[in-house]
């Protein structure tokens, strides 16, 4: 793809409002070349990342009509401050929402069944809605254990330090009293408000990202 410049020093939300604002192909490809040689390192991420369900040239291509529909939807009058909003945030959703669609499909077909079959399961009926709903909860606790490596960085520096510490000790697994100890708290109910707290939170920033928690 032949390189374009013109948009460099314009803001993320500027460049798209002459998306939007113009109908003409060339402008538009120009600025999809743009954002997609500005955001290669996300698409290079998330296609080696999921590598082994295509080809990483495969999936570079995807992350291309992914951009494309990223920028089609986006709404300018969603974009609470222009000044300081990236693209490559709303980008992220959309290349999270398709691998992990594409995720679910390859392993209901490759997985599963053979995850399954290894564990002894029947054939019967009863089993059979076990196994359904076994399945279903792994695939589920899979995808979220997967979208909170891939934006656990960016959620720590939403936080301020008390809750960045908080989140940081969480995900390293610590006891609660060791936490409320290290965070000089009297007893574990207040751990309790602030963790309610952190994890509305990062529902709300995983939402806003474009994958929606049902916690």
């Amino acid at each position: 793809m032949k390189k374009s410049n013109n948009y460099s020093n314009k803001t993320d939300a500027e460049v798209i409002e002459v998306y939007k604002n113009n109908s003409h192909w060339r402008t538009k490809q120009e600025i999809e070349t743009y954002f997609y040689q500005k955001y290669m390192p996300l698409c290079k991420k998330y296609s080696y990342k999921f590598k082994y369900l295509s080809s990483f040239e495969d999936n570079i291509q995807e992350c291309y009509f992914m951009l494309i529909n990223a920028l089609e939807y986006i709404k300018m009058d969603k974009i609470k401050k222009p000044e300081i909003y990236s693209f490559g945030i709303t980008f992220r959703g959309y290349l999270t929402s398709y691998f992990i669609s594409q995720m679910k499909q390859y392993r209901e077909v490759y997985s599963v069944e053979e995850s399954e079959e290894k564990a002894g399961y029947t054939t019967g009926v009863g089993s059979r809605n076990h196994k359904d709903n076994n399945a279903a909860y792994r695939n589920k606790e899979y995808e979220n254990n997967l979208i909170f490596n891939l934006y656990k960085e960016e959620f720590e520096e939403t936080l301020p330090e008390k809750e960045k510490r908080l989140f940081q000790m969480l995900a390293d697994g610590m006891r609660k009293k060791d936490i409320v100890k290290e965070l000089g708290e009297k007893h574990t109910a207040n751990l309790t408000f602030w963790t309610s707290k952190l994890a509305k939170k990062y529902t709300e920033f995983n939402n806003t990202i474009g994958y929606e928690l049902g916690l």
